[in-house]
């Protein structure tokens, strides 16, 4: 019986958890789609989209180190077309895998 329960129990905790990841990678993609379209493709020249773009980044950065945990944030071997930006979505592995539409990415060799 004391089985039983323990597999109920992991099976709902790994439910849980896969929700979580999936609401964290749907609100990393939306703040990163906006630092895209808004700080990459158009660059940001008042202060006020400077610190806009700023936020953003930041935003993003840490959406994407809280999807990536407990992994440490590696930067790309990918060929990145936004290197030169500050604001570049492409900069670690992981947001490869968030902005899979943007980021080229190559396969991974194991």
């Amino acid at each position: 019986m004391d089985k039983i329960f323990i597999i109920i129990v992991f099976a709902a905790h790994v439910a849980i958890a896969s929700e979580i990841e999936e609401a964290l990678l749907g609100s990393c993609q939306v703040t990163g789609h906006a630092l895209y379209s808004h700080c990459v493709v158009v660059l940001p020249v008042t202060p006020e989209q400077v610190t806009y773009c700023t936020t953003l980044f930041t935003e993003y950065t840490a959406c994407s180190v809280s999807l990536n945990q407990p992994e440490p944030m590696l930067l790309s071997k990918d060929q990145d077309p936004y290197v030169l930006s500050p604001y570049d979505p492409c900069r670690y592995e992981v947001q490869h895998y968030i902005l899979g539409d943007i980021c080229p990415s190559s396969p991974v060799d194991y």
